[in-house]
């Protein structure tokens, strides 16, 4: 389970492995999610995964969206749609689109390998991975909406109708971050490369990290 993202772990939960659903409830503890908090994260992620039917064909530490698809984008994008279309904008109206956190966090891991090291990357493909993780902040839109779903999230579990410009509970956000994408590029990039994980995801390490 620790190679697995969390978008991965409920769908082995929806799949009857209940270590799934215990492991993706455990991640969000250890960040201090409260409990209703939890509850509509999971809860989302299931209804996105249901009305999409999704499934990865590989794991996603063993997918590579652009890399092993550079000509088939040479021409075109990944994500041929304006941003919103891939955000999660209301609980009762997912749409075909709307991109799982799995996912989220696994293009974004990708275009950072592609925007910073990747030499024959075609100009297209630049461009588009460059508008993705040129910067780790709200001028990501794959990060914007990472941050901006916990934020909704919490606010209907919270039933917090308050227009706020500032997120909530920002440093329970920034450690569900941190330990997914260490997740992925560590069995993703330092695995391929054989280089040594230097802490484990969800555990106190992430607090001592070197």
């Amino acid at each position: 389970m620790n190679k697995l993202l969390f978008t991965e772990l409920i769908i082995a939960g929806m799949s009857g492995n209940n270590e799934g659903y215990m492991e993706a409830y455990r991640r969000l503890k250890f960040c201090g999610f409260d409990e209703n908090t939890i509850k509509y994260i999971i809860y989302s992620e299931i209804i996105i995964i249901q009305k999409r039917n999704l499934k990865f064909q590989k794991p996603l530490n063993k997918t590579f969206w652009w890399v092993n698809n550079l000509d088939k984008y040479k021409d075109r994008k990944l994500f041929p749609f304006s941003h919103e279309k891939y955000f999660l904008l209301d609980l009762n109206n997912i749409s075909d689109n709307t991109l799982s956190l799995g996912e989220l966090i696994s293009y974004y891991d990708e275009a950072y390998y592609i925007s910073h090291f990747c030499e024959n990357a075609p100009v297209n493909v630049l461009k588009e991975t460059l508008e993705i993780a040129r910067y780790e902040d709200y001028r990501s839109w794959i990060v914007e909406e990472i941050y901006s779903r916990f934020e909704l999230l919490y606010r209907i579990a919270n039933n917090i109708k308050k227009a706020d410009k500032n997120i909530t509970d920002i440093d329970k956000i920034h450690i569900f971050y941190d330990n997914e994408v260490h997740i992925i590029m560590s069995y993703k990039w330092r695995e391929l490369m054989n280089i040594p994980n230097l802490w484990e995801a969800y555990t106190d390490e992430y607090f001592n990290r070197p």
